[in-house]
């Protein structure tokens, strides 16, 4: 059986049933998590020292104009 997936750049034929995409299992699952949890708590840091950085700057220039 022949049947049409669509995809972003038009329409494509496929042969067979309509495929849906399988979630990764055992150590991919693992080691993609690892690293999506290292990236987060990555850039949450960075946005803390960006945001502590801010607020002292913030600080330091109302105290120069008074």
């Amino acid at each position: 059986m022949l049947t049409i997936d669509n995809i972003s750049l038009g329409a494509a034929f496929v042969a067979g049933k309509n495929r849906v995409p399988k979630p990764a299992t055992g150590n991919t699952a693992l080691s993609i998590g690892a690293y999506l949890d290292f990236m987060g708590n990555q850039a949450l840091y960075i946005m803390r020292i960006k945001v502590l950085l801010l607020f002292i700057n913030t600080i330091e220039s109302v105290e120069k104009k008074h």
